[in-house]
């Protein structure tokens, strides 16, 4: 068997491990070649397997690692391709079970040569395999051509121009920026009109990968330079969040099953995502109704109740039509639940802020100076990445006035570079001002810094939205 070791006797002197990369014969006892460090798994009694996350022996017929927990490749994909009536084989390397349409192993790597010619599309072969099969696509990065990065250090040319000349529309300006992060478009790629959902994930974790003890524990460590998975990717590891038991409720609303759908997903697919991995994240409700002490769920368009934005997924947006503001939109209550939200927003960007909370069971209990990530911003009908903010006196009514600073997916990053480049028109690709908030309810994700322990992953799995005031007690004072 090409399984990188075989078994032979020994003159009765018991069996060794002969290592196929150097023929050197090992002990039995021996996990790994003595002379090129090669893994040598013991087909005598039992196939065993590796822990690619932290390297532990495990049986092959493992669910998830005796030592850290890790939930193994193989069992998302046999379990889910049993009923599906797809034809498995053994990797060669580590005997993986995989299906017909793998060229490589999702575990070791490993060439599978023997592999069908049918690994064309995930999608394409949804309707045949399920979607939900073959664990290694869920490796792949996204494509360079929707990415684009240096866009921080531009934003900061144009401020400091602004301050320096006088020119700004600001009396006193100031302005916050979190951590510099890629933005990504879904502009002239899969799902220009439904993955904004993915995309601002993808910002987000572009932003979380630049710290290593984030590139250890999101997507299980398989991200290349920092580059975060593409959708049918993300789709695969929303689906494994759901099988841990991450959001039933979200699990039941898809079915279970999201890969290869063009399907709009909002804040609580991405705390669910993350939280999989550990990740603190929380999804932050912004809702008249509750600011109100309503706690009322309000009906979707099937009749049921729901607590997050999950039934407005697939409603156009119509934010910029005026037509479709109501008169509720527009009174006095809500104007003051959207100044909550940007008092919100600039109390987050606060550096003093972020080193206040304690926290227990994690890594790291405050994040390094001069690190502060991004916040997913939902609403009906489409998601943003919220960047920084700026605030000031507005000189045509001298009146104190603040701009919420976003990366929009909907937008190309080559026209944002251009404009920003020429400091001329810049802003209105990535400013968005009080006015613009026009829905009664918004939601934003979270993440506070450090990594759960198991038990409090473990309590993490139902997701509650939860009041912005619990988190910052002064948010309800004006930034001003």
């Amino acid at each position: 068997m090409e399984d990188g070791s075989t078994i032979r006797p020994d003159d009765g002197a018991g069996k060794q491990l002969q290592c196929k990369i150097c023929t050197f014969h090992n002990a039995t006892t021996s996990t790994n070649c003595e002379i090129c460090g090669q893994f040598l798994p013991n087909f005598g009694s039992e196939s065993l397997m590796s822990c690619s996350k932290c390297t532990l022996i495990n049986s092959c017929k493992a669910v998830t690692c005796d030592g850290c927990g890790f939930l193994f490749a193989h069992e998302v994909f046999t379990s889910q391709t049993a009923t599906a009536g797809i034809q498995q084989k053994n990797c060669p390397s580590c005997t993986l079970l995989v299906s017909e349409w793998e060229v490589q192993c999702g575990l070791c790597g490993a060439e599978i040569s023997s592999a069908q010619s049918k690994t064309s599309s995930i999608a394409g072969q949804k309707q045949e395999s399920g979607g939900r099969a073959v664990f290694s696509f869920m490796r792949e990065p996204e494509s360079s051509s929707s990415q684009l990065t240096g866009l921080f250090p531009l934003i900061k040319n144009c401020y400091h121009e602004q301050v320096r000349t006088g020119r700004s529309s600001f009396k006193g300006l100031s302005w916050r920026l979190c951590s510099p992060l890629t933005h990504i478009s879904q502009r002239k790629s899969l799902g220009a009109d439904w993955s904004c959902g993915y995309r601002n994930i993808q910002m987000l974790c572009s932003s979380l990968l630049q710290l290593e003890e984030y590139q250890r524990v999101l997507f299980d460590g398989t991200t290349r330079n920092g580059c975060p998975p593409n959708i049918k990717a993300l789709q695969g590891w929303l689906e494994r969040a759901w099988k841990m038991g991450f959001d039933t409720a979200g699990a039941e609303h898809f079915n279970g099953q999201i890969v290869g759908e063009s399907s709009w997903i909002g804040a609580t697919e991405c705390v669910a995502l993350l939280r999989s991995f550990g990740v603190r994240a929380d999804v932050v409700d912004f809702e008249l109704s509750k600011q109100k002490g309503n706690s009322k769920n309000k009906p979707n368009s099937k009749g049921k109740t729901q607590n997050t934005m999950r039934g407005y997924l697939n409603c156009k947006d119509t934010s910029n039509n005026p037509s479709s503001v109501s008169v509720g939109d527009s009174n006095k209550e809500n104007e003051e639940n959207h100044q909550m939200l940007m008092d919100w927003v600039w109390k987050y960007l606060e550096p003093s802020v972020q080193s206040r909370e304690a926290c227990s069971g994690t890594d790291f209990c405050s994040w390094p100076p001069g690190f502060l990530p991004p916040l997913y911003f939902q609403h009906q009908g489409h998601s943003r990445t919220i960047i920084g903010m700026e605030t000031g006196l507005k000189l045509a009514t001298n009146a104190i006035a603040s701009n919420l600073l976003v990366f929009d997916p909907i937008q190309l990053g080559e026209n944002i570079q251009d404009r920003l480049s020429e400091r001329k028109g810049w802003e209105r690709f990535i400013k968005r001002g009080l006015h613009t908030l026009k829905k009664n309810a918004y939601q934003i994700v979270l993440i506070r810094p450090g990594l759960m322990s198991s038990e409090s992953q473990q309590k993490s799995m139902v997701i509650k939205p939860i009041d912005p005031r619990l988190i910052f007690h002064s948010a309800s004072e004006h930034i001003i």
